[in-house]
């Protein structure tokens, strides 16, 4: 339910903006796409079936797919530990912490050695985990 919720959400954040929406992981040429999950998720069942996984596990586990640098776009301008923002960090320190990341997202990272930048959407700046 939950990633078809993200499907939706989709279609959503896709209407008005000349987005093109896609179900696979084959991108068809250069642009702006967004990713509508339940299908590709669905074909490739890889990630735990648990509610510690949300889109941003998800975008890690898509961007690992597409050999692709991986930056997730918020609201926030990183990640806070002791009420300061981390320029960089390592992903083990913030597992079991709350954050602006789901739980499993410093796992996967670990496990597939990828980096991932956070950045605020609403203004520059932002994290660094690896």
């Amino acid at each position: 339910m939950a990633v078809l919720a993200m499907e939706q959400y989709g279609y959503y954040l896709a209407d008005g903006t000349g987005a093109a929406l896609i179900d696979s992981l084959e991108i068809p040429d250069k642009g702006i796409y967004i990713l509508l999950p339940y299908k590709v998720l669905k074909q490739k069942d890889e990630l735990p079936h648990t509610w510690d996984v949300t889109s941003d596990t998800i975008a890690a586990w898509v961007a690992l797919q597409l050999r692709a640098r991986f930056i997730k776009v918020t609201d926030v301008d990183g990640i806070y530990l002791g009420g300061m923002l981390q320029e960089e960090l390592c992903a083990e320190r913030i597992i079991g912490k709350e954050t602006c990341v789901d739980a499993e997202f410093p796992i996967f990272l670990m496990k597939n050695k990828i980096n991932c930048e956070i950045i605020n959407g609403n203004c520059p700046g932002g994290s660094l985990v690896y």
